[in-house]
């Protein structure tokens, strides 16, 4: 190869390299919804993070009742009204760990954080919804988590979903509800 070829060609390398770079490490901005392996998630912000859900979601965001009470008692996650569910944080950083490398976890959490909020069912504690959180540190400029992939979260999901089985605690029994929550930082 030429000296001209190669001054030619380095800026079209480089050029390619960093559009590339660029536009792969920001998933979510500009988007109200993205779709992973046939399942489609809603994406909506606040002023520092994102939130990311499945849209077939229907509990996570909506009041939940009593059983038999009469007139039928309602619960909101927003008012703090009744006990939240128990997490088994050991199986939840296996989970974590089968998605997450230690060098994702590790640079991740120096950025802000990422909650996960669970909604279970308040029989056997399964997981039946999760919904993500992120919110970044003051002083870091842009979503560093819009640079994490839908797989990944989609994956995360998958396993929580899967194996995740929460603590349902005497008083939570007690209230009957259709279905609690709980919540938890992802790193």
């Amino acid at each position: 190869m030429t000296l001209n070829a190669t001054r030619c060609l380095l800026p079209l390398l480089f050029a390619t390299f960093f559009t590339t770079a660029a536009s792969s490490q920001d998933y979510y901005s500009g988007k109200t919804e993205i779709a992973c392996y046939g399942e489609v998630y809603k994406i909506s912000r606040a002023s520092k993070g994102l939130y990311l859900s499945n849209k077939k979601n229907h509990l996570i965001d909506e009041l939940r009742y009593k059983v038999g009470s009469n007139p039928v008692r309602y619960y909101t996650y927003a008012t703090g009204m009744g006990t939240p569910a128990g997490i088994d944080y050991d199986k939840y950083d296996e989970i974590v760990r089968k998605v997450f490398t230690d060098e994702e976890i590790e640079k991740y959490s120096r950025y802000g954080f990422i909650i996960i909020k669970y909604c279970v069912d308040t029989q056997t504690g399964r997981t039946l919804e999760v919904k993500f959180i992120t919110w970044y540190k003051k002083g870091v400029t842009g979503n560093p988590y819009n640079a994490i992939p839908i797989e990944k979260f989609y994956e995360l999901e998958k396993f929580l979903k899967a194996e995740m089985v929460c603590y349902l605690s005497d008083e939570l029994k007690k209230e009957k509800q259709s279905h609690g929550y709980a919540t938890t930082h992802l790193f």
